[in-house]
């Protein structure tokens, strides 16, 4: 899926690596893996890219609150 226009502005701003992407994501998808892992909570860059994705799928999947 591509990334909406202005997510895409937002990210390639931050000069975000490839690498913080993933990581990124990999927190996204797997926070509680990634915490009982031992990892230390994201920070930087990484958490910033962690906020714009997670507000971009909001807006993209709003809650049904029927």
């Amino acid at each position: 899926m591509p990334l909406p226009g202005q997510l895409s502005v937002e990210i390639n701003s931050m000069n975000a690596t490839s690498a913080e992407l993933t990581e990124a994501m990999n927190w996204i998808a797997n926070d509680e893996a990634l915490i009982s892992d031992g990892h230390h909570l994201p920070a930087g860059r990484v958490a910033a890219l962690i906020d714009a994705l997670e507000q971009a799928d909001q807006a993209l999947n709003p809650p049904d609150f029927e």
